[in-house]
């Protein structure tokens, strides 16, 4: 991929990683186009609020890939973010879908928060969220991103981070790259589809010693 660039995260890319998101975990499969649209710009706000990084894949100037990380000693949610942020979360809560949607995104936020839960340490860095589009997954550009989040947490002195993530996506892409699984759940959504999974946490382990 020669017109393959990197930069940081830009307001005018919300666009297109919300498409992603919606793709990706398959929103619009158990809630209406408008709710699925308000659900991923809560989602990937919610990520910018946590992140101290990012990078962004284009390829042509096109978003095609993101990752974000953050330094948890290091807080920086700027002020349009958050006013944004609410405008978003108010946006889904108007209606009766919005707020049933709502309630089983927060249900997986506990799921997370009690895998975390299982662990005695206390980690320095998290990958807050990692995505590429369809037609780019297999061609480099995840590895590429994930690199560069390696990178970030050397240059911050982080030994060692952690992820969420779950049956739905390629979570096998962590273990190629050295992370471990060191929790998992499974737990049935509750929504009206068939919708049990299983959700993971890995670590990735000794930045610092050479890996």
């Amino acid at each position: 991929m020669n017109n393959l660039t990197f930069r940081e995260y830009q307001k005018e890319d919300a666009l297109a990683f919300e498409e992603i998101i919606r793709k990706t975990w398959q929103f619009d499969s158990f809630c209406g186009k408008q709710v699925s649209k308000s659900m991923s710009s809560v989602y990937l706000l919610e990520c910018i609020s946590q992140q101290t990084f990012t990078q962004v894949a284009l390829l042509n100037n096109t978003p095609i890939g993101i990752i974000m990380c953050a330094n948890k000693h290091i807080h920086k949610t700027s002020l349009w973010i958050k006013a944004i942020q609410v405008k978003a979360i108010l946006s889904l809560l108007l209606t009766k879908e919005g707020r049933k949607t709502a309630k089983v995104f927060g249900s997986i936020a506990n799921v997370d928060t009690n895998l975390l839960a299982t662990q005695s340490k206390i980690y320095d860095g998290e990958l807050v969220f990692f995505a590429v589009s369809e037609d780019h997954r297999g061609t480099g550009v995840g590895k590429a991103l994930f690199e560069k989040a390696i990178n970030y947490m050397k240059s911050q002195q982080i030994e060692d981070f952690y992820l969420y993530t779950d049956s739905s996506c390629n979570y096998q892409f962590y273990e190629r790259q050295g992370m471990l699984r060191i929790a998992e759940k499974s737990y049935s959504l509750p929504l009206k589809i068939k919708n049990e999974m299983n959700f993971y946490l890995y670590e990735y382990r000794g930045i610092g010693n050479g890996k």
